[in-house]
């Protein structure tokens, strides 16, 4: 740090009034806000666990040094303090802490003023769920109401908690979190009292408290919305653990001890007055220990570089240097670091690349229940496109520092694995010797994961994996010889990647469910004791994911989860169905369509490449007032579920566009039906009767769709097993 810059500590509180008063400002010649809501929820996950999150650069000026901007505004010019700072580096980061923390929407133009003004990417309203999934960590102590703080967790338990609701400017204006929510639906406005009672009464039955009320400079001493949904939590805890004590299935005294020592001497004095009162002292107790320490989260100081005003000739050029730097180095990187300490190898991506740019033999027990005669004995995982720009995809990285970390702490021994062997803290705590010991075993299994996803799971690239960490199962066994070559144990594994995604298994706290996953399928894999009953009886029946009101878009509150969506036209292609190319019979196998295979239509060539297709397309449904392209980009519309689609080559789709399922699967055999999981006969579903209005018409052949994918599935399913 040269004479000009000092270093100093400021809280993000006194960031939000000063950018609010205007006293800090972007120049400029500052970039546009970026980031998407994925990275929002990285930096937040750190922030909230008070993780160092970098320093901020300021630059000391004068109002009429540069042309500014009101920081989360695009469309918003000011003129600033005659002595104002502009922030240099650092926008990113706070734009997006004060979109969160702060209610962009409070504003006395109103809040669509405010939503115009405002960058696409902020235009949220930030919560946290405070209530657990059954399977997820209780880190806010919801289940004993006993909050102890957050210094054992890490970000990504805090990421899964994070729920941003979308505000949009001219729909989901009834939602509760929506700043034009009205509650009486009438033109009249309520008091706002009672506006925040009924939002916190809905906020409490979802379990999420609203961070954007954490930084409010108007409020007095009144209760914000984060306290109000607090309490109503605790209070709605309170009956349940009351009812769970009296059922037998919670011990009051070891609950209530915590803010009574003396409670089990009340009981037994039959004192109920004052164990009321502990009930009361828990919940009290309970939402000011949470309330505290998210408004504490504000109070935070972070490092602050400033420039001093005779710095301001430089600033341009001190700025372009900052952003010159590239991005910061990360857990791939200093692995890889590490792994140099042995100058005798090669790089590790270069031993990774090389490895995956190598034809590896595969068994029968991978290719056994392929079709056709043309049946690949070699293949490389490079064709999954596991390579970009000379360096690994970002999924191979992540997944290879995984597995790294965990068969080098666990290697024969999978009951000892935990979830934080697939965390930051325990890879980067990996010696230079381990890494390299270990990075042969990590690539091959990997590589054999890779070409399960493809032969048996219908996955053309890498990069459409629905859940990338169930590759983590995967690798840790067919590493074994003995399984890589066992047919039994591949086929069962497909049973459990089947069924663990239609079930809904990997819905939510992925990163548990992987471990556990890795623990019990030993038992399965090898042995055939069966875990996955649960899983199975929600085959396509999982509430609110894989639902079959949710596959045919009669769920108000739910969508097709993308993962989903993949996964089931991943399945249809793990079918090696026929293509829809009239009177040529070719097989849409992942591996040839990820290898570009050459393909032969009335003599001329074509490299084979799949498209999504609507089966009943969607020009044919163009009478109900929408266009085509209007009708594709409405989500809701039943005709773009994915029980309405399926994969086909892209010469075929060109083809067959424009034509009706009569037109064209009358010139196709069974078999290619068969293979789509298209119900047949297909005159019996797909022809539109005269006395058949369009909606009863839409109902039956998805219906059709989803009965044919359920039968074939279960049938599959039950091969495997």
């Amino acid at each position: 740090m040269n004479n000009s810059e000092r270093g100093m500590g400021v809280s993000i509180r006194r960031f939000f009034e000063q950018c609010d008063n205007d006293k800090i400002v972007l120049p400029d010649f500052q970039r546009d806000f970026v980031w998407k809501t994925d990275q929002i929820k990285r930096l937040l996950s750190s922030f909230m666990l008070k993780l160092p999150i970098g320093s901020f650069l300021l630059l000391e000026g004068k109002s009429d040094d540069f042309k500014s901007r009101k920081i989360c505004f695009s469309k918003r010019d000011v003129n600033p303090r005659e002595e104002c700072l502009y922030l240099l580096d650092g926008q990113q980061r706070l734009s997006a802490l004060k979109a969160v923390f702060d209610d962009l929407y409070r504003s006395d133009e109103g809040w669509k003023k405010q939503f115009d003004d405002t960058y696409s990417q902020l235009r949220y309203r930030w919560f946290i769920r405070v209530i657990p999934d059954e399977n997820e960590d209780d880190i806010f102590g919801w289940r004993k109401l006993f909050f102890s703080g957050w210094s054992d967790w890490e970000p990504p338990q805090i990421y899964d908690l994070l729920e941003p609701k979308a505000i949009y400017k001219t729909k989901n204006l009834d939602k509760w979190y929506h700043p034009a929510y009205n509650p009486e639906k009438k033109e009249q406005s309520v008091s706002p009292n009672y506006l925040e009672l009924d939002i916190a009464r809905k906020a409490c039955n979802e379990g999420l408290v609203p961070l954007y009320t954490l930084f409010d400079p108007n409020s007095s001493s009144g209760i914000l919305l984060h306290e109000r949904v607090l309490r109503q939590i605790a209070q709605n805890r309170i009956d349940e653990l009351k009812a769970l004590c009296q059922d037998g299935k919670e011990d009051i005294c070891e609950i209530l001890e915590k803010v009574d020592p003396e409670i089990q001497d009340l009981i037994n004095n039959n004192e109920s007055q004052n164990v009321e009162i502990a009930w009361l002292k828990l919940g009290t107790q309970w939402t000011a220990d949470v309330k505290n320490y998210l408004e504490s989260l504000l109070e935070q100081e972070q490092h602050v570089i400033k420039l001093e005003a005779r710095e301001v000739g430089r600033a341009i050029s001190v700025f372009e240097n900052i952003n010159r730097g590239g991005t910061a180095l990360d857990v791939y990187d200093l692995i890889v670091a590490k792994a140099a300490h042995n100058t005798s190898l090669p790089s590790l991506t270069q031993r990774i690349i090389d490895f995956i740019s190598q034809d590896i033999d595969l068994p029968d027990s991978i290719t056994h229940q392929l079709k056709g005669n043309d049946i690949p004995s070699k293949w490389t995982p490079l064709n999954m496109g596991c390579v970009e720009d000379n360096q690994p995809t970002r999924i191979v990285k992540n997944q290879f520092l995984n597995f790294l970390s965990m068969i080098t702490y666990c290697a024969d021994n999978p009951e000892n694995l935990k979830t934080e062997h697939i965390k930051k803290g325990k890879i980067l705590n990996l010696k230079p010797s381990e890494i390299n010991s270990n990075t042969q075993a990590t690539i091959v299994a990997l590589a054999r994961a890779f070409a399960f996803l493809q032969f048996r799971c219908g996955i053309v690239y890498l990069q459409d994996t629905p859940y990338e960490l169930m590759i983590l199962p995967i690798a840790y066994y067919l590493l074994k010889d003995e399984i890589w070559t066992d047919k039994k144990a591949v086929d069962r594994l497909e049973y459990w990647y089947w069924t663990s995604i239609f079930g809904g298994a990997y819905r939510q706290a992925q990163n548990d469910r992987t471990i556990h996953d890795v623990k019990y399928l030993a038992a399965w894999v090898i042995d055939g004791k069966e875990y996955l009953e649960s899983v199975y009886s929600s085959l396509l029946d999982y509430q609110g994911y894989s639902a079959k009101t949710v596959l045919m878009m009669q769920d108000p509150d739910n969508s097709i989860p993308r993962a989903l969506y993949d996964a089931i036209l991943q399945y249809i292609l793990s079918q090696q169905p026929y293509d829809f190319l009239p009177g040529v019979d070719v097989r849409l196998n992942p591996w040839d369509i990820a290898a570009k295979r050459e393909i032969v239509f009335n003599e001329q060539k074509y490299n084979l490449n799949i498209q999504d297709h609507h089966i009943i397309p969607l020009f044919s449904a163009t009478t109900i007032g929408k266009s085509s392209d209007e009708l594709r980009r409405d989500k809701d519309n039943v005709l773009n579920s994915v029980l309405n689609r399926t994969y086909i080559s892209a010469k075929a789709n060109s083809l067959i566009s424009v034509r009706t399922p009569n037109d064209y699967m009358s010139h196709m055999n069974t078999l290619s039906l068969y293979g789509h999981c298209i119900p047949v006969p297909f005159k019996d579903y797909y022809i539109h009767k005269e006395d058949e209005n369009e909606a009863d018409y839409y109902r039956k052949v998805i219906e059709a769709r989803y009965n044919e994918l359920l039968k074939t599935l279960r049938m599959e399913l039950d091969s495997l097993k």
